[in-house]
This record gives structure tokens, sequence and C-alpha cells, in this order.
């Protein structure tokens, strides 16, 4: 739920912080290395009631979650995938 606005904030691959101030909703971003380990960390927060993250690897659901609330906000993590 947009809202009216959102942002999302991630570590890279190469460990380095993004965030990221979206204009709508949903929103997708993939990331691939050659490493035998990563560790994917995400937050997310709306203006709007609910919001929900998900993390896959190989194109398994890791890690998924949702969040109401005003200016609801969720965390999404998978170590060593």
């Amino acid at each position: 739920d947009y809202g009216g606005w959102a942002r999302v904030s991630y570590w890279d691959t190469d460990n380095r912080p993004v965030d990221i101030e979206l204009t709508g909703l949903p929103w997708t971003h993939t990331e691939t290395t050659v490493l035998t380990t990563a560790t994917g960390d995400i937050t997310a927060q709306v203006a709007g009631r609910n919001v929900g993250c998900r993390i896959t690897v190989d194109g398994l659901v890791r890690s998924e979650h949702t969040a109401t609330g005003e200016h609801a906000s969720v965390w999404c993590q998978v170590l060593s995938a």
C-alpha cells in the first residue's frame, strides 16, 4: 500500500548500503553473486498501512514478512544463502 511514499534499504552483494525512495509499488530487485555464501537483508517502509518483503534464492522463498499499521515497516533477512 504505497500511500504516497515508500522507501527500501538493503545491503548489496559488495556490502554497500543502498537506500531508495520509491515512486510506486510493487518494487523488485535482483542481486547476483558467484560467492559460495551471501547474506540478503532488506527493510521497507510505506506511508500506507500494508507492506511486505520477500527474499528468494534460486527461485525458493527464503524469507517473507508482512506488516500493517500506519507507516508500516517490514524487514526480511537470509543468512548464508
